[in-house]
């Protein structure tokens, strides 16, 4: 009898050593499966981070990319004064100036860069066309035309709004790149015509033999370059 109980009592002891070693086996796998979430867990928020830091680098490349233009951009305007005087003499009879029409165009320029500020060169033309018929015609409405082209040339001085461009290495400072461009904005005319120092302005001037014909005017003008601009 107590044979059986001294067995008993042993077999439970090993059952007790068995349970007790399975359950420390069982607690370490699970921290070790623990362990290793965790680093997988880390490993994902690692390298969420790093394409999450290049998209946005790719982002920014491509806004700066998207925002960068190549764009006229105004760099100067300006205002003068041109004054021309003709004489123009018809052998041919008397005549009666019924209109005058005046265009200006602008031939030719060069801008000199003195720092903040440049010295620009132009020249141009103003295209005066007079309507007129003979003051012996029976026919009225039979009217002429006579054209002039009076040049000018002008220097004037300009304030930049930007400063331009110049080409890179240039060791001239009337070189820009691009280059600038000079547009006529607008032009108003004051013209006379006279005869025997009686002036008409642009109304009807009868009975000349010779005409004396005063121009004024006054141009405005913008300088733009293409230039980049981030918006």
């Amino acid at each position: 009898m107590r044979k059986e109980n001294y067995k008993l009592s042993s077999i439970k002891k090993l059952q007790f050593l068995l349970m007790a070693v399975l359950l420390i086996l069982l607690l370490k796998r699970d921290i070790n499966l623990n362990r290793v979430k965790a680093n997988c867990k880390d490993n994902i928020n690692n390298n969420n981070k790093k394409g999450s830091h290049h998209n946005k680098s790719n982002i920014i490349l491509n806004e700066h990319k998207k925002n960068n233009f190549l764009m006229p951009i105004i760099i100067a305007k300006k205002q003068f004064d041109v004054s021309a005087e003709r004489c123009i003499g018809f052998s041919h009879g008397k005549l009666e100036v019924k209109e005058v029409k005046n265009d200006v165009l602008l031939t030719d320029k060069k801008l000199i860069n003195m720092g903040n500020h440049g010295t620009l060169f132009i020249s141009g033309e103003i295209k005066t066309k007079i309507e007129y018929v003979m003051a012996n015609s029976s026919n009225e409405n039979c009217s002429k035309y006579l054209t002039l082209n009076i040049p000018f040339n002008k220097v004037i001085d300009i304030d930049y709004f930007k400063l331009p461009e110049t080409s890179k290495g240039s060791s001239h400072v009337c070189e820009y790149n691009p280059e600038i461009k000079c547009n006529l904005e607008k032009a108003d005319f004051y013209s006379s015509v006279s005869s025997n120092n009686n002036e008409y302005k642009n109304k009807k001037a009868s009975d000349m033999k010779s005409l004396r014909l005063r121009i004024n005017s006054n141009i405005q003008i913008d300088l733009t370059q293409m230039q980049n601009v981030n918006i």
